[in-house]
């Protein structure tokens, strides 16, 4: 069964940290947890997108995610920017698999 994995990577300048680095930590914490998690569909979401400063960030982590062919979301969950497109994909995802509930 399929799960989909959402990934919320933050995209405050103020922050100080590389998104792109985050993503990779985050496959690093899934892989070493389980390989199978890694190999299901991914989604990345770069969160806190309605803020100044957050542009160069965000184009960051979304050429990313195009060269690895992941399908990117800038969000806010202050102003709703891209949440709709979001669920929409994560939708997509899941009414072409087989799905299997969060574990709990």
């Amino acid at each position: 069964r399929t799960r989909v994995l959402v990934h919320l990577v933050d995209l405050d300048p103020s922050g100080g940290r590389d998104p792109v680095e985050d993503w990779r930590v985050i496959q690093g914490e899934l892989a070493a947890y389980s390989k199978a998690l890694v190999a299901h569909p991914q989604i990345v979401a770069g969160s806190k997108a309605e803020l100044p400063g957050s542009e160069e960030r965000r184009a960051q982590l979304e050429g990313f995610c195009a060269g690895q062919g992941l399908p990117f979301h800038a969000i806010s969950s202050v102003t709703g920017l891209g949440l709709e497109g979001l669920v929409r994909d994560i939708a997509a995802i899941l009414a072409n698999h087989s799905w299997a509930p969060a574990a709990g």
